[in-house]
């Protein structure tokens, strides 16, 4: 089959390349390439690493006249537009729960990274300078969540055994689902406010959608306790990045620490990311061996399956 792979993640192709060996492969890096090879795909693998919200469009989906399928490398399929894929007839599925261990894990990373003042203990090994910087233990603190899907729920369960606080905010919470997880509180949206002004730490693992772009602006960042820690382990444009960069120089936030930006790659040189309480990981919360090699084996059943002529596991659309 003709398959096009819109990645700029050099793990992602190369574990793709060698499951999907027997299939033309052509790897897509930007629109003027969709554009120029959309038309003869019968299958499209997207992934959001790099490409913006419904970076695939209604400009691609008329020109795509033979695709049978999208089928999104990971769990939030935020590059394809659904509704325009709906309209248009093309199915859309994707690969879920395979990262949520993966990025629970990098989410405690950040925590304790941020915690232990991690960039600036790596200046003074630079400079030779003992028992600095001072830093401060997670036990005890509050940790709150924003989106308690299967990434945010792991984290939360994990955190516990830290000796964290859990608090979260949720769409549709589950009459009892604070207790069933054992955590304080589980509350719906309207609760941000109030869960921003108690917690100590604030981790977003929400899926972007129009909904959520710039869901924490300047009235969020001013709720949040002073020194408070934000991180984010979804999308960039979750986050006002003025309001942000104004948070962090004027110190109302102790720190910050992304795996996503609002242009990736992202440039080291940023005004942000020189802040010298600020940690950004290169999108990597989902590349794991694990994670990788299970996901490109979903891909290659789906692909099996649509030259077979059968539906798709894991359909959005």
């Amino acid at each position: 089959m003709h398959i096009g792979l819109l990645s700029k993640s050099p793990n992602t192709i190369q574990v793709l390349e060698k499951e999907l060996a027997e299939h033309h492969l052509v790897v897509i890096q930007n629109k003027e390439q969709l554009l120029g090879e959309v038309e003869s795909l019968e299958i499209l693998v997207t992934s959001s690493m790099g490409f913006p919200l419904n970076f695939v469009n209604r400009e691609i989906f008329e020109k795509a006249r033979r695709l049978q399928l999208i089928q999104h490398f990971g769990v939030a399929a935020d590059v394809v537009d659904l509704s325009i894929a709906q309209e248009f007839g093309v199915p859309v599925a994707n690969v879920p729960g395979l990262n949520t261990v993966a990025v629970a894990e990098l989410g405690i990373y950040l925590i304790f990274a941020l915690a232990r003042r991690a960039r600036l203990a790596a200046q003074m090994v630079e400079e030779k300078r003992l028992g600095e910087p001072v830093g401060t233990e997670v036990a005890g603190k509050t940790l709150g969540v924003v989106g308690l899907g299967r990434i945010g729920t792991a984290l939360a369960l994990r955190v516990k055994g830290l000796g964290m606080r859990v608090l979260a905010v949720t769409e549709n919470p589950t009459p009892g689902l604070a207790r069933a997880l054992g955590i304080e509180l589980v509350q719906t949206p309207e609760y941000l406010i109030d869960l921003l002004a108690q917690s100590d730490y604030v981790v977003l693992t929400l899926p972007l959608n129009e909904k959520t772009v710039g869901l924490i602006g300047p009235r969020e960042l001013a709720a949040m306790r002073p020194g408070a820690y934000l991180i984010n382990l979804s999308r960039g444009p979750l986050i006002d990045r003025e309001a942000l960069l104004h948070a962090l120089q004027s110190g109302r936030l102790g720190g910050f620490a992304t795996d996503a930006a609002w242009e990736e790659p992202a440039d080291p040189n940023d005004c942000i990311f020189t802040q010298p309480n600020v940690i950004l990981t290169p999108h990597i919360g989902a590349t794991t061996r694990e994670v990788l090699e299970a996901t490109a084996r979903v891909v290659r059943e789906n692909v099996d399956r649509v030259a077979r002529g059968e539906k798709p596991l894991y359909m959005l659309t």
